[in-house]
């Protein structure tokens, strides 16, 4: 009997030296290692946090895909629109339209010429001898300085720079915010009556051209270049206009018609001096005496 239990016990005792507690660990934890991926359960790959489960990726029909009813995209709430101009709150126009004045060159309104358009324009095309001097600048009278024989000082023929001769051509079409103001002094009550002439359909500023040069810079013309803008912004619109551009930079044309005006009887210098007569209002300018003369 005795011998019997020694036995037993070290069978029992063989049995524990065997037993292999990371074995057990394992299978405890993990499952049983034959129902594993990995030999060894420490050396399994990190679980994909879309696909715990491992299961696997089923390809996506593209034509389902593209018959798939798509989101509709977010609304983006519309801004408030802002108050509507108050038009007689200022008498400058450049405080109401900024974005107009952009590239103007702020010339005071009593120093820019203001010439009697169809003569001027004659003058710049007439060659040698019956024109003007355009070429060369130190032949060209400085602004109060200009005699009657600037009109027939040209001297060289052929087309500007390279002699006298000026093209004039008519542009149409033309967006007026393309066009940058020479004179600073622009008046909103000046534009406002241009404005309320096209409302009741009695005149349009737009209808005639304004004298600019070719770099968009606007020779005369300024009030009813500003009244389309005005009427454009206040009734939604987009009014075009023409010009008669005068192929030479504004920097060259100023100095051209600064003399051209003191040298004519018909010239006019906008805040008073130059050449005009007693019964021409010297704050008109050529356009501006037309409309008075229609409407009287």
């Amino acid at each position: 009997m005795p011998i019997l239990v020694v036995d037993h016990l070290k069978k029992v005792k063989n049995k524990m030296a065997k037993f292999n507690y990371k074995k057990w660990v394992t299978e405890n934890k993990y499952g049983k290692l034959s129902e594993m991926k990995y030999d060894d359960p420490f050396d399994q790959e990190e679980e994909d946090p879309k696909n715990p489960m491992g299961l696997p990726e089923v390809e996506k029909d593209p034509d389902a895909q593209a018959a798939a009813p798509k989101a509709a995209p977010k609304s983006t709430p519309e801004k408030p629109s802002g108050e509507k101009k108050d038009y007689t709150s200022t008498e400058d126009f450049g405080t109401l339209f900024p974005d107009a004045m952009k590239g103007g060159l702020g010339k005071a309104r009593a120093n820019m010429p203001q010439v009697p358009a169809d003569d001027f324009e004659k003058d710049l095309e007439s060659p040698a001898g019956d024109g003007l001097e355009t070429n060369e600048p130190e032949k060209i009278p400085d602004l109060g300085k200009a005699t009657k024989a600037y009109l027939d000082s040209s001297d060289d023929t052929g087309p500007w720079p390279k002699g006298d001769q000026v093209d004039v051509s008519v542009e149409t079409g033309i967006d007026p915010m393309d066009l940058k103001p020479t004179q600073a002094d622009i008046y909103m009550s000046n534009a406002l009556k241009k404005v309320k002439s096209a409302e009741e359909g009695t005149w349009k500023p737009w209808a005639s051209s304004v004298l600019a040069s070719n770099d968009g810079h606007i020779l005369d013309g300024h009030h009813r270049w500003a009244a389309t803008i005005v009427y454009n912004d206040k009734n939604g619109t987009n009014e075009k206009m023409s010009i008669n551009k005068v192929d030479m930079p504004i920097k060259d044309l100023l100095k051209v018609a600064n003399a051209y005006t003191d040298a004519h009887p018909k010239g006019v210098r906008q805040g008073g001096a130059g050449t005009a007569t007693e019964n021409q209002d010297p704050r008109a300018s050529l356009y501006e005496r037309m409309e008075k003369l229609i409407n009287k």
